[in-house]
C-alpha cells in the first residue's frame, strides 16, 4: 500500500494543470509554494490578454498554468474518514520501513553501535 494511492482514493492527489476543466468551472490549484487559489479560466478576459486562470470576473492579473503545482478535483475529493486515517499511516509505516528509515531502529535496538546507546 503506498502513499499517494490511499490519497488518490480520496480524491486528494494534486492533478497536472493539463487535465484542468477549461470550461469556466472553478477549481482549487495550488501555487508553486503550496498555497490554495479558487480561480477559474477565462478565454477572453476584459483586462488581460489571452487566456488565463483568473481569481474573479474583473480581475486585473491572471495566471498561466506554469505558476500552479496542480489543482483538486473537488468532485472526486472527500475528507478522510477513521478507516482512510487508518489505511495511510500503515502505508506511511510501510514507505518509510521501505525508505530505511531511521525510526524502524525503534524495532530493533541492537541494531545501534557502541556509541549510539
Amino acid at each position: 500500500m503506498r502513499i499517494k494511492d490511499v490519497l488518490a482514493e480520496y480524491g486528494q492527489v494534486l492533478e497536472p494543470m493539463s487535465s484542468a476543466p477549461r470550461d469556466g468551472r472553478t477549481i482549487v490549484a495550488f501555487s508553486g509554494a503550496g498555497h490554495p487559489m479558487f480561480c477559474f479560466w477565462s478565454q477572453a478576459p476584459e483586462r488581460l490578454v489571452g487566456p488565463v486562470w483568473m481569481e474573479h470576473i474583473s480581475a486585473e492579473t491572471g495566471y498561466l498554468d506554469r505558476f500552479f503545482s496542480g489543482w483538486l478535483d473537488l468532485s472526486k475529493f472527500r475528507p478522510l474518514d477513521q478507516t482512510g486515517i487508518h489505511r495511510l499511516l500503515v502505508a506511511y509505516v510501510d514507505e518509510a520501513r521501505a525508505a530505511g528509515d531511521p525510526l524502524t531502529i525503534l524495532e530493533d535496538p541492537s541494531r545501534l553501535s557502541a556509541n549510539d546507546r
